[in-house]
């Protein structure tokens, strides 16, 4: 959060509050702090000095992927194993998520990511639909159904994909719940990716359900935004389902 100084307030009797996720919100805040100023001049310089302290304390996506990186890679085995458990069982206490007929899921491969293997199996056991992302040029996700996990097969980058010979494209629709990766999440739904942006293009055009899938020490106060960066409904921890406002 960014607040005006002491000084700000007691000059005007108000608190200047906002909420740092991009460019766009420091612009608006500067050009109210400059009207301030026009009337006020020692309380709008306060402002844009409070605004430019807190922006420039910022940590950059950068460094932010790359802290949290480093703590999830941190995690053995068995503690990364753990925690996911308590995520996938928050998970199924969504009644969105219980009432879900398909879902789309990403397939966990790296980085300790939460684990989505075993969501994929319980979900199949359930009877439910499951389709998986292919990566295709130009940043896109062709999703295709799976029955088994043994539909997936390694990619070029890494990550295991529905095989196009076995598994059907299908279109995703308002009535789904799509999981999501990543490697930062705020309380209101932004997120850092691994920067490829294929989920946000993907999320661009979805009518329905984002989760996104972390454990706890990935919730950070605030993330730098962009005009392509999109916000998730819904972000499901061990022990917290944060909703975002776009809910």
């Amino acid at each position: 959060m960014c607040q005006g100084g002491g000084a700000l307030t007691a000059a005007l009797q108000v608190s200047i509050t906002i909420t740092i996720t991009g460019t766009n919100t420091s612009t608006k805040c500067s050009v109210r702090c400059e009207a301030i100023m026009q009337i006020f001049p020692r309380a709008g310089r306060l402002c844009m000095e409070a605004i430019a302290g807190t922006l420039g304390q910022m940590e950059t996506k950068s460094e932010i992927r790359r802290r949290l990186l480093d703590e999830r890679r941190a995690l053995d085995s068995a503690e990364a194993a753990r925690r996911s458990g308590f995520v996938r069982e928050r998970l199924w206490t969504l009644p969105e998520f219980q009432r879900a007929g398909r879902v789309l899921t990403y397939v966990s491969a790296k980085d300790n990511e939460v684990d989505t293997r075993a969501i994929i199996e319980r979900l199949l056991a359930e009877g439910r639909i499951v389709a998986c992302p292919q990566s295709l040029p130009d940043r896109v996700l062709a999703w295709r159904k799976i029955d088994s996990v043994d539909d997936l097969t390694g990619s070029r980058y890494g990550i295991p994909e529905p095989q196009p010979e076995r598994c059907k494209v299908v279109a995703p629709s308002r009535a789904d719940v799509v999981l999501v990766p990543g490697i930062a999440f705020t309380r209101e739904g932004h997120r850092i990716g691994y920067g490829g942006g294929y989920f946000d293009r993907f999320l661009h055009d979805f009518g329905g359900l984002s989760i996104g899938l972390a454990y706890e020490f990935q919730l950070v106060d605030a993330i730098p935004t962009g005009p392509h960066d999109m916000r998730l409904n819904l972000v499901v921890t061990e022990s917290d389902v944060p909703r975002s406002v776009r809910d």
